[in-house]
């Protein structure tokens, strides 16, 4: 873990839409914040918004306040 990669370690599995989107990527994949947040925004067509969970709404707030200086760039 790198501070100026986020800090955090974030598990694909625990966001059902990036779960889904993420469909390619090994089980027990990781994202770091900024990783997170480019994810999120080079998918976005495809995250179904309506279906997010409180818990990844959150997330998607937090990196856009902490690693997108408060930008969600979609």
């Amino acid at each position: 873990m790198n501070i100026s990669d986020g800090g955090h370690m974030i598990k694909i599995t625990d966001y059902p839409q990036m779960k889904a989107c993420a469909w390619y990527l090994a089980p027990g994949s990781q994202f770091n914040d900024r990783e997170a947040l480019d994810f999120y925004e080079r998918n976005w067509k495809y995250i179904e918004q309506n279906e997010l969970t409180a818990h990844e709404k959150k997330l998607i707030e937090r990196l856009t306040k902490e690693v997108g200086y408060g930008f969600l760039n979609v």
